[in-house]
């Protein structure tokens, strides 16, 4: 939300982008600040989005836009409505992470997505007269979050026999989607490759509330 209103997390009141509840899953939006391609629109501009977070069911702009990967739906929602119909193209760009082998597939299942969304973005850069277009490319986040392991040998579960099979995928990622860019960007024009956060090993984590309770300081009802 900060990168596309412009604003802090004090001014747009989002302390967390995804809050849990017992029954639900509801991204936390902040529905009263104004999205960048909403500027665009307004001012009568053509956006392209694809992928934002923020987007959790796609709606009208003068353009088209395809919902982020923190939507709930059983599939990818659109607008306008018969986007993809229009684009003769063929491209499920939802996956149910829990069906996935996070050790042993997470990379093909994350690269196969990114190709999907390439082909998209490359359709659509083609459909329309835009003004701004921006997407989101999450492969490196997933694969990251799996792989950094066998790539430190410091990290507690960093293994040669990983390392060997793993090791290199995360380069890979980044070579394969730079080959992707390299097609997508315009020869003129404004462009920034923009990432949301850092990543590096974790190598322990402190659950406070656990000690609390092994300290005796805090008690459960």
């Amino acid at each position: 939300p900060c990168i596309t209103t412009g604003m802090n997390p004090g001014k747009i009141n989002t302390q967390s982008l995804a809050p849990f509840r017992r029954d639900e899953f509801q991204p936390n939006t902040g529905e009263e600040n104004v999205e960048v391609w909403d500027v665009v629109d307004h001012c009568g501009g053509t956006a392209c989005v694809v992928n934002i977070p923020t987007i959790v069911e796609a709606y009208d702009i003068d353009g088209a836009m395809v919902s982020g990967f923190l939507s709930t739906g059983e599939s990818t929602n659109v607008s306008p409505p018969d986007l993809m119909e229009s684009l003769d193209l063929e491209a499920d760009l939802h996956i149910s992470w829990e069906d996935v082998d996070r050790e042993e597939d997470i990379f093909t299942a994350a690269m196969d997505i990114a190709e999907q969304r390439f082909d998209l973005v490359r359709a659509l850069m083609d459909a329309y007269d835009w003004d701004f277009f921006l997407v989101n490319f999450d492969a490196p986040d997933r694969i990251a979050h799996s792989r950094l392991k066998y790539m430190d040998e410091d990290h507690p579960f960093y293994s040669e026999k990983g390392n060997r099979r793993y090791g290199g995928q995360l380069q890979e990622c980044y070579e394969r989607l730079d080959s992707m860019l390299s097609d997508l960007i315009p020869e003129d024009g404004n462009v920034f490759v923009i990432s949301d956060h850092g990543m590096e090993p974790c190598h322990w984590r402190f659950n406070i509330n656990d000690w609390l309770i092994e300290e005796g300081y805090l008690v459960l009802e």
